[in-house]
């Protein structure tokens, strides 16, 4: 009886999910957007607690910086939206 019990609970922790590409896609789509809104207001009000207005040179680099550093968590998002689904078994 206790070796059924065993079987029992690693038959329950190897259950996996898996997303289909439509799935990771609509997943992958709301989550950029809310990452996109929320980057942009944290880049706002980084902006305004650093006073990057001080010199036109200190202001057009952090603007610079910001307007480009979404793109790597964007491309790491859209990335794991393109994989292609696995075959079925």
């Amino acid at each position: 009886m206790h070796g059924a019990r065993a079987d029992q609970r690693t038959l329950n922790t190897s259950v996996t999910f898996t997303m289909s590409i439509r799935q990771r896609k609509l997943a992958g789509t709301i989550a950029l957007l809310l990452f996109l809104a929320i980057y942009a207001l944290a880049a706002m009000l980084v902006a305004v607690a650093l006073q990057v207005n001080a010199t036109k040179t200190v202001e057009l680099l952090y603007y610079v910086v910001a307007g480009l550093a979404w793109v790597i968590p964007a491309g790491a998002i859209i990335k794991w939206m393109q994989k292609p689904d696995e075959p079925a078994s």
